[in-house]
């Protein structure tokens, strides 16, 4: 266990921390390379199937356009024909699965004998080719789909939410005037199923969750699946409604015939949107991704990146412990080592290393300084018992001296007190000799005897205190004796 305020553990976090920034960093740049090209790359392939979708729906558009012209080519060519026009409506069904409707329909009595709004109008209901004297509860004469291409005395594709407000299923129609000596006397009109049309784009999508909708430069959906976005006032509900700015200018930008990309948020859901117009209509396309689909394989990149991250700087950590620790080892012996140096532990020996580097050096010359210490300590202790040995001899010594210098003084002591009794004895002997007028010659001679006897025991007495005084410490202090 490493402990938090050691070289290791600071030293460690240090490297740590640095290598973790620039490890995170360097991923954080891969993974944003990596999502633009991700990006790059699934725009690509949203553009291709935009174009492929375009494709398919110009296809069919074309197929329908080609197929009324020919049509229109005999319709024009036996306009003495009434009843021929029934049966160029039901072969246009005949011929072209696609058609779902076809309307043949004239300007009031161009046909007396039919009646004043001749129409020959045939729709598949149920599997089968139905014909239908009407369209819708008002007169054809006052639909958009009649009345439009004659006024302008050109074919054109009709916004479906004006048509299929007359129609039990959401169709768009095709609509050419026909002319007789240039002027336009009726219009041949052909209906596509837009479920159809819905279901050939949706097979396209690049991505599960993709959704696809045609909007009408008019401002009403064709497709969209949201089957309540197709009523009409959708698209002006819509931008009235809508909070998001972004989404706002992607409806403008469709109904302007703009193209290009957006991001934006759909029901709290990040999204790419991808737009385009059509050529041959007044429609545009959109295809909107969402994001989490899009980037599928960068978001799984992502992950893996997080979690081999995660998992390498788990191993980085270990190893740099391991290695770290390895390396300050000499270090941690070192201090180790110093500690008990402080401790007063002077004879734990310090390994030598056979290390070049730094802590090699730093360990050898700490292994010198503690064996010079060592020697230094050694011959201190050796000196400090010799000091020890000369002071208990010193201090026998002096114990000695002072019992010496004790016996000495009671030598003295009784040496002067042995001095009173001659002096006294001489004393007496002197008054004997001055009280007696007369003495004899064998009195003098015994007091005399008597005064030299004391006064050598005086003399000898002195001599034996001027040779303790002078005698040095080990001589033996002699025995004092009575006068």
């Amino acid at each position: 266990m490493i402990r938090p305020n050691t070289l290791t553990a600071r030293l460690g976090l240090w490297v740590m921390t640095l290598v973790t920034v620039m490890f995170v960093a360097v991923v954080w740049v891969v993974l944003w390379f990596v999502r633009q090209t991700v990006v790059d790359e699934a725009v690509a392939k949203v553009q291709s199937v935009l174009n492929s979708a375009i494709l398919t729906i110009d296809n069919a558009l074309n197929e329908v356009e080609t197929a009324t012209h020919n049509m229109l080519w005999n319709v024009e060519h036996h306009l003495d024909d009434a009843d021929a026009m029934l049966v160029f409506g039901r072969q246009m069904l005949l011929d072209n699965p696609a058609i779902e409707g076809c309307a043949i329909a004239f300007k009031p009595d161009y046909y007396p004998d039919k009646g004043t709004h001749y129409m020959a109008y045939y729709r598949r209901e149920a599997g089968k080719i139905t014909r239908f004297d009407t369209f819708g509860d008002v007169p054809f004469t006052e639909q958009v789909w009649y009345a439009d291409p004659v006024m302008n005395n050109d074919s054109e594709w009709i916004d479906p939410s004006w048509v299929s407000v007359y129609s039990p299923s959401p169709i768009t129609t095709y609509s050419v005037p026909i002319h007789q000596d240039g002027e336009a006397i009726g219009v041949l009109a052909v209906d596509i199923s837009l479920d159809k049309l819905s279901r050939t784009i949706q097979q396209t999508r690049p991505y599960p969750n993709t959704s696809c909708a045609l909007l009408s430069h008019h401002g009403s959906f064709i497709i969209h699946p949201d089957s309540a976005m197709l009523q009409p006032g959708a698209v002006l509900r819509m931008m009235t409604d809508e909070s998001d700015e972004n989404l706002r200018n992607l409806i403008t930008a469709q109904l302007n015939g703009e193209s290009g990309m957006m991001k934006l948020q759909v029901n709290g859901e990040d999204c790419y949107a991808f737009y385009r117009p059509f050529e041959k209509a007044d429609w545009s396309i959109e295809v909107l991704c969402p994001e989490h689909e899009m980037l599928a394989s960068y978001f799984q990149l992502r992950r893996l990146a997080i979690v081999i991250t995660f998992i390498g700087i788990v191993i980085l950590l270990a190893f740099l412990i391991f290695f770290i620790r390895r390396q300050l080892h000499p270090l941690q012996q070192l201090d180790a080592s110093a500690q008990r140096l402080a401790e007063g532990h002077f004879d734990h020996p310090i390994d030598e290393t056979k290390r070049q580097d730094e802590l090699g050096r730093l360990q050898n010359a700490f292994y010198g300084m503690q064996r010079s210490m060592s020697d230094f300590l050694e011959k201190i202790v050796h000196h400090r018992q010799s000091l020890e040995q000369q002071g208990q001899a010193l201090h026998e010594a002096y114990e000695h001296a002072q019992k010496a210098d004790r016996a000495k003084t009671a030598f003295l002591n009784s040496a002067t007190d042995q001095l009173v009794q001659p002096a006294n004895n001489i004393g007496a002997l002197v008054q004997t000799l001055h009280d007696q007028d007369q003495i004899d010659q064998a009195s003098m001679e015994q007091l005399t005897q008597k005064m030299i006897e004391q006064t050598d025991a005086i003399t000898t007495l002195l001599d034996r205190m001027i040779a303790v005084t002078n005698v040095s410490k080990d001589s033996p202090i002699p025995k004092s004796t009575d006068a």
